[in-house]
């Protein structure tokens, strides 16, 4: 058995169903630390009723899968931008059951519509939209946050944009109470938290890493004061 079918078989064997990727082991990793690691947990703990889960960044769907199983949350909104991920997010979504409690969109979410290009064979794992490549490559659509929200209640954000977080949170956010985001890099982190601190949210850092092949990262959390948190219900996921 090599490395992707043990980190595939150790996922299904918390969650009932392996997951599948074609695209890498890193995405397969993404999804171990999501499942067995408990990576979200913060979040996860802090889920009011009927929430929306907007998940930017869904990757091959182990996000939208894990809190598609908590009985706190009403639906999810995930983006995912890159082709090849967002096609294997559509299969293991459908495969785990939960085709309608999600709504996968393939498009990134970042500070403004328009559109940008991504050079074909690159690691999608770490491509920053904001690396336009102009005329060639595979187009990617991007949809502004402020309109990714608009007309949504009650929403959390769990957010992996690599870099793009930095940018996107200059917008009207009384309609989300929680926020919990990968940074890539110090100028990503100094500015979504400004622009959080700005709009209210109280924030929490932890994790931080310099690592070699994806530069300095970390998890950032924010909530808004008046939230209390409560224990979530998962009604799969064993904790």
């Amino acid at each position: 058995m090599n490395l992707k079918e043990r980190v595939s078989d150790r996922i299904g064997r918390i969650i009932g169903y392996t997951l599948r990727s074609r695209a890498s082991t890193d995405r397969l990793r993404c999804a171990e630390e999501v499942f067995y690691q408990q990576n979200y947990r913060w979040l996860a703990e802090r889920l009011k009723p009927n929430t929306t889960i907007l998940d930017i960044g869904a990757s091959i769907g182990d996000t939208a899968i894990y809190f598609a199983q908590f009985r706190e949350v009403k639906k999810i909104i995930a983006y995912e931008p890159m082709p090849l991920s967002f096609s294997l997010a559509q299969r293991n979504i459908k495969a785990a059951g939960f085709a309608a409690k999600v709504t996968l969109i393939n498009a990134a979410v970042s500070s403004s519509d328009g559109r940008v290009r991504m050079p074909e064979g690159i690691n999608d794992v770490s491509f920053n939209i904001r690396e336009d490549c102009n005329d060639i490559g595979i187009p990617i659509k991007k949809i502004a946050l402020k309109r990714a929200i608009k007309g949504l209640r009650n929403v959390a954000i769990k957010c992996d944009a690599e870099g793009e977080e930095g940018f996107m949170f200059d917008t009207d956010l009384s309609n989300v109470y929680a926020i919990m985001l990968e940074w890539h890099g110090s100028e990503a982190l100094y500015r979504s938290s400004r622009a959080l601190n700005y709009r209210g949210f109280t924030i929490e850092l932890f994790g931080e890493i310099k690592d070699k092949r994806y530069g300095e990262l970390g998890i950032l959390c924010a909530w808004r004061p008046v939230h209390t948190a409560a224990s979530a219900t998962p009604q799969v996921v064993s904790r």
